[in-house]
């Protein structure tokens, strides 16, 4: 993700008697609330263009604590929409998932604001997305980013779209030539069944694939 901070985003903060929980109980005195506004039914932006903008992306949820995400899906309670290839693919929602969109959203209004003293006037579009799980190397040595499969929610508002210092341990890697990564007499671990996890020694690098 990148270092945490709450000047990703724009907002207000007040004091105010907001009931912010402390501990699982209503706090009775003044808490410090930090307001957000939904900017984004404001602008000249469609739904068309956010999905065009957003979906199959990388963006950092969980703000202030910043996180990589993949987007899969964005909805603005009417439709959802998801790319598949090249294609935007756009489904109208039944009456039960529009349900369930403006009940998800009226939840987070309320999460958002009791637990984490984070006010939003409203929700507009909500965003489906996979957090990063970690960096894996593929057969060619590339270093590539996998993201879990469980998805999560949150509103436009909430994301952020880029942050200033990435965290190096899930930036993707081209692969190094292997003399170069591993040349003759540099130490290295064995992963192979045999000896799994001695130290060795590389002895030979002329296969492109093997030492």
């Amino acid at each position: 993700g990148g270092f945490p901070s709450l000047k990703y985003l724009a907002f207000e903060d007040s004091l105010e008697f907001n009931e912010t929980r402390v501990f699982q109980f209503p706090s009775k005195d003044q808490s410090v609330v930090l307001k957000i506004f939904d900017t984004s039914s404001n602008d000249d932006l469609t739904v068309d263009d956010h999905a065009k903008r957003y979906l199959n992306s990388v963006v950092y949820t969980r703000w202030p604590y910043v996180r990589e995400s993949k987007v899969i899906s964005l909805s603005d309670g009417t439709s959802i929409y998801s790319r598949e290839g090249n294609t935007i693919k756009k489904d109208e929602l039944d009456h039960k998932a529009k349900q369930d969109f403006y009940q998800s959203a009226s939840r987070m209004l309320k999460d958002y604001a009791k637990t984490k003293g984070v006010i939003m006037d409203k929700i507009t579009y909500i965003l489906n997305v996979q957090p990063v799980a970690g960096i894996e190397r593929n057969e060619k040595g590339a270093f590539t980013k996998v993201f879990h499969e469980k998805i999560e929610s949150y509103p436009l508002q909430l994301v952020v779209d880029s942050v200033a210092h990435q965290d190096v341990r899930f930036a993707e890697r081209d692969p190094i030539p292997i003399d170069q990564e591993y040349p003759i007499g540099s130490k290295c671990i064995f992963l192979g069944d045999y000896a799994y996890g001695a130290e060795a020694t590389v002895m030979d690098n002329s296969s492109p694939t093997r030492l």
